[in-house]
């Protein structure tokens, strides 16, 4: 029964997922983060760490289009800390995330300067 619970819990968290990957595909980036919070949730009582580290690199990149450099910079940083142990270093997934917050650092750098 519980890991039915859990199981069915975990679907749920994927399908907010994947609303929230919509969402922001189509530029409602707001409305995308709310999603990615609530996948993020049930990942974390799931405890489910991949899931946990895709949700987070999700609100990264939703932060990081809206301009929000300091969250995603903190998100991305949460991100890695959460997948390298899982995946391998030279993971697409790994260096794809490194690219990004190497971006995000930029770009909140540039925003401090002005």
């Amino acid at each position: 029964q519980i890991a039915v619970e859990i199981v069915d819990k975990q679907s749920l968290g994927k399908r907010f997922n994947n609303l929230g990957t919509i969402y922001a595909k189509i530029g409602k980036y707001e409305k995308a983060i709310t999603y990615f919070e609530q996948a993020l949730n049930i990942a974390r009582t799931c405890r489910d760490k991949h899931g946990e580290g895709i949700d987070l690199g999700n609100l990264a990149g939703a932060y990081l289009c809206i301009g929000d450099y300091q969250k995603a910079v903190s998100y991305y940083e949460h991100t890695l800390s959460i997948l390298r142990p899982i995946l391998k270093h030279d993971h697409s997934m790994i260096v794809s995330l490194e690219n990004d917050l190497t971006k995000a650092v930029s770009l909140l750098k540039k925003m401090l300067k002005s």
